[in-house]
Parts: structure tokens; C-alpha cells; sequence
């Protein structure tokens, strides 16, 4: 009987403050700290007194035992980690990542406001594949700026590139196996 009357009181509560799992998930802009990278796609934000989990929309990078996986994250690492960023949000992941577009400080501009686009950086050295299996949730801009962004680093053989057929991470067995995912199943 007391379980009964806690549980009626925490729902009580979370209904009276509005609290619900849409309310975790920011809307908007988040401003932070990259705290870890988890691979060349994934790390975790550091904002508003909490840990998020970010998955880098509209790219995808290789699995961290797939050829190039590692120098995906040591990129991004180079790029975002323990740097103030601003992320724009996008939603959420069917694993719980907030989804978003990350801003960094240009490394060569101290002065400069968070003007370059870090998941856009990641194609442009070829650390990472245009996702299109997402790109109606990118904007027309996005689209043609990742899907060019790709298609100039494949054609100067930089980063992953740089092999003449390199798997997609949705193709890479181990990852097929390990999620189960289909080739949009990496979000």
C-alpha cells in the first residue's frame, strides 16, 4: 500500500511540474562542453548542469573496428573535445542521442564566434560518409553543402577516401551484427 501511495505521488508530481521525458530533451541550442568522444560521430555534451549524448546528424563515421574508425574520432577530438560548443538540436535518436549540429570555434580564428560546422568538417577531411538516407531532415543548404563536402574528399583521396572502395559503417559486418541496423539504422 505505501508503494501505491509513493507512486501516486511521484506521478502526482511530475504532472504538476510538467515533468516528462519531452521535457529532458532541449529544443533549440544547447551551449557546452564536449567532454568525450565516443567515435567520429557521437560524444557527449556538457550544458545546462547535465551529460548529453550527441550523435552528429547527417554524417556517419566508421565504426571504431572498421578501417579509419579510430582517425574519425581522434579528428573530432582534435575539433570539438573540451571546447565550448553550441549545438542545434534536432530532436532525438531512436537510442536516446540528442540529434544536432555542432559548432566549434575555427582552431586558426581565437577571436571568432562557434562558426564552423563540425559535422560539415568531418566530411570535409573525409572522416566520415554523407548519411542521405537522412537528408529530408537537413535543410536544402545542408544537403548540398555535406553531399558536395563528400564528393570533393573522395575525389582527392583524403581520409577515408584514400581506399578505393571504403565500406559505409551501415555495411560494416561487425556493426550489422552488433545493432542489428538496417543502412539507415545508424541513428
Amino acid at each position: 500500500m505505501l508503494m501505491r501511495v509513493r507512486i501516486a505521488c511521484l506521478l502526482a508530481l511530475a504532472l504538476a511540474t510538467g515533468c516528462s521525458r519531452a521535457d529532458s530533451i532541449p529544443e533549440g541550442v544547447l551551449e557546452g562542453t564536449v567532454t568525450y568522444v565516443y567515435d567520429g560521430d557521437t560524444v557527449s555534451l556538457s550544458a545546462q548542469g547535465r551529460e548529453y549524448r550527441v550523435r552528429l546528424q547527417g554524417i556517419d563515421a566508421p565504426e571504431h573496428d572498421q578501417p579509419y574508425g579510430n582517425a574519425a574520432r581522434r579528428h573530432l577530438e582534435r575539433l570539438v573535445l573540451n571546447k565550448a560548443v553550441r549545438l542545434n538540436t534536432m530532436g532525438e535518436d531512436r537510442y536516446g542521442r540528442l540529434l544536432g549540429k555542432l559548432w566549434v570555434r575555427p582552431a586558426d580564428c581565437p577571436r571568432c564566434d562557434k562558426t564552423l560546422d563540425a559535422n560539415l568538417a568531418m566530411l570535409t577531411v573525409g572522416a566520415a560518409w554523407w548519411y542521405r538516407a537522412f537528408r529530408e531532415d537537413q535543410s536544402e543548404e545542408d544537403r548540398g553543402r555535406y553531399e558536395f563536402a563528400e564528393f570533393e574528399a573522395r575525389g582527392k583521396s583524403v581520409g577515408l577516401w584514400q581506399d578505393e572502395e571504403p565500406t559505409p559503417p551501415w555495411d560494416w559486418p561487425r556493426g550489422a551484427a552488433k545493432s542489428n541496423r538496417a543502412p539507415d539504422g545508424g541513428r
